[in-house]
């Protein structure tokens, strides 16, 4: 529990903090043996292999936790940053940041057994510290679009300009951008890890993400509150696959949990040349 109170929510998971977690995975593949070399050298390669993998485990390990402890400073000002900015909360960031503090502390209390492993955490932080804001700001923030707007921009939704100048960047200098879009989308189904049941679904001009269960959709659902899905997980990933036109890729994103529906859908695919 000491390791869960330390850590609140990281802001943008699903566009730059998840993508620095799916980089390490990308930065550090495991490397496998050659199958000619002697016993011997099995036995050594097989042993420097357990070092690495060890090693890269708690490379990231650290890693998330570093982004977790930093992650609660982000938070938090960005709730005093909403509260300096509207009238009728100015003056008092102090009084809601210790509720929403004490709040985000009991649900993960509440929920601790969800973070079945670091990945969890992440969302199980996310999850809490929105469920904690919601409940904090409702009191004062009648207005429940006007709320969640706030809680999206919070997550990271006003940086989605940034995001998409920095992948069309990058894209004009890809040789085959749906590849290089699709090598995304795989990196995204990695993020969600084992708190998610996701399944891909590839052709030879198209590849589709589809989300049949939400650890965001269940958590919040749990606690009353289902509509806080559209604030984050692929409300937020969208920014990687959206007005790609220009590089002949397609994109269809069905936000089915979020409308109660069975799955959600990320769906990217090549466009015929005219």
């Amino acid at each position: 529990m000491r390791r869960l109170l330390r850590s609140v929510a990281v802001s943008q998971r699903g566009v730059a903090n998840s993508s620095c977690s799916s980089l390490l995975a990308a930065t550090f593949p495991a490397t496998p043996r050659a199958s000619t070399v002697s016993q011997e050298s099995r036995s050594f390669s097989s042993s420097s292999q357990e070092t690495s993998g060890s090693w890269r485990h708690r490379f990231r390990s650290a890693f998330e936790e570093w982004l977790r402890e930093k992650s609660s400073r982000w938070w938090l000002e960005g709730v005093r940053a909403q509260c300096n900015k509207r009238p009728e909360l100015q003056g008092r960031s102090d009084e809601i940041i210790a509720i929403f503090a004490s709040s985000r502390d009991a649900l993960l209390q509440k929920h601790e057994d969800l973070a079945s492993d670091d990945r969890s955490l992440l969302h199980l932080n996310l999850g809490c510290s929105l469920l904690a804001s919601h409940k904090v700001l409702s009191s004062w923030i009648r207005d429940e679009k006007e709320l969640l707007d706030m809680l999206h921009a919070q997550v990271g939704g006003h940086v989605s300009p940034f995001f998409r100048f920095m992948l069309r960047s990058t894209l004009y200098l890809s040789p085959d951008p749906f590849k290089s879009t699709a090598r995304r989308l795989r990196l995204l189904q990695m993020e969600y890890g084992s708190a998610f049941q996701t399944a891909m679904h590839e052709s030879d001009s198209s590849l589709e993400l589809a989300v049949d269960r939400c650890f965001y959709r269940s958590l919040f659902e749990a606690e009353g509150a289902p509509q806080l899905t559209r604030t984050c997980c692929c409300s937020q990933d969208v920014v990687w696959f959206q007005n790609l036109e220009a590089h002949g890729i397609g994109f269809e994103h069905q936000p089915g949990l979020a409308a109660g529906q069975s799955s959600c859908c990320l769906r990217i695919q090549r466009l015929q040349k005219r």
